[in-house]
């Protein structure tokens, strides 16, 4: 075979791998995978006052629209939502889609943020324009909840309760209380263990895991009031074994858990319940260096992206964000939760 021809062979080999590369690209959402083409969601939809719920798959919102209702929804060249079962956007409402979202709000869908397993309503609302000309559109009516997943930890027990200094010991006092209610052992505790949860938030998937969990055999008492900036979990009536802030900026920030907040325990340390995630981007549940300390507050987090957490009470300094921890993946969660 003369050099000609094999520089003919190997140039149709390239283009022939270059094609497939970008098959692979269309199909799994680039090289890196860690971006999909194709996402499914849950579509709810305002009819005569109730929710209808289907599923659907597609690319956009509106691709997912449109396999989830077929023929019913009319979608313009603009992208938006013309009509559903014949009714159209007429005077003062119109059909606009919004995208589920934490903490417990509904967004307008934006293809450039979308997720599998994502929440999508259709709504027909109603336009409004405030005394400054700003005009917005009335939103569902609807909360939507989701399941998490968290690991809890406390590896330096020992150590804690231990401790001279007396702020510890007076929060090392109402750990202990919490755990004797509990009836988590420490060598439990210490190893660390698996809850699951249900909400609309982070945090009240944790609080809901927690009671479940925990103290199922107290009854649970939720204290919430619009003057105050944060939200109690309380049972039987007595202090809350979970308190955490409510404003936008700081939603899900950890005042009181089980008992403990956070302690100045001299030399610019602190012990404190410390956050992680679990990569949503990762290509394995098996991968402990998926976890990163959280970068924002805890009810803040996308719990369509976001179902794995780890909430460990450990030391650092200020300028540490968390420790080495041994956190287990979200693999080794046991199978009788994943149910």
């Amino acid at each position: 075979m003369d050099k000609k021809t094999l520089m003919i062979i190997g140039a149709v080999a390239i283009v022939a791998a270059v094609a497939v590369v970008a098959a692979a690209m269309v199909m799994g959402g680039g090289s890196g995978g860690d971006e999909k083409t194709v996402y499914s969601a849950d579509v709810r939809v305002s009819d005569n006052g109730t929710y209808l719920e289907f599923k659907g798959e597609g690319a956009t919102y509106q691709d997912i629209l449109r396999d989830a209702l077929g023929d019913d929804v009319v979608i313009s060249n603009n992208g938006n939502v013309q009509s559903y079962k014949g009714k159209a956007n007429q005077g003062d409402n119109s059909w606009v889609v919004y995208r589920w979202k934490a903490p417990e709000t509904w967004q307008n869908a934006n293809n450039k943020d979308l997720t599998d397993g994502m929440t999508l309503a259709l709504e027909y609302a109603k336009r409004e324009t405030s005394s400054t000309g700003a005009v917005t559109y009335s939103k569902p009516d609807l909360k939507i909840e989701y399941e998490a997943y968290f690991f809890i930890q406390i590896p330096a027990l020992d150590e804690i309760r231990s401790s001279p200094l007396k702020a510890v010991q007076e929060n090392a006092k109402k750990l202990d209380s919490w755990l004797q209610k509990s009836g988590v052992d420490d060598l439990t505790i210490k190893e660390g263990f698996w809850i699951k949860g249900k909400g609309a938030n982070a945090c009240e998937a944790l609080a809901n895991a927690v009671h479940d969990y925990m103290f199922s055999s107290y009854d649970l008492e939720l204290i919430t009031d619009p003057s105050w900036d944060f939200r109690v979990y309380k049972l039987d009536g007595e202090e809350g074994y979970y308190q955490y802030g409510i404003r936008t900026g700081s939603f899900g920030w950890f005042n009181v858990f089980l008992g403990w907040d956070d302690t100045d325990v001299g030399g610019q340390r602190w012990t404190y319940w410390s956050q992680y995630t679990y990569n949503p981007n990762a290509k394995t549940l098996d991968d402990t260096r998926q976890w990163n300390y959280n970068q924002n507050t805890f009810g803040n987090y996308d719990m369509d992206k976001y179902p794995y957490y780890a909430v460990i009470l450990q030391t650092t300094t200020d300028s540490e964000e968390g420790v080495a921890v041994d956190i287990p993946t979200p693999s080794d969660i046991p199978e009788s939760l994943r149910h």
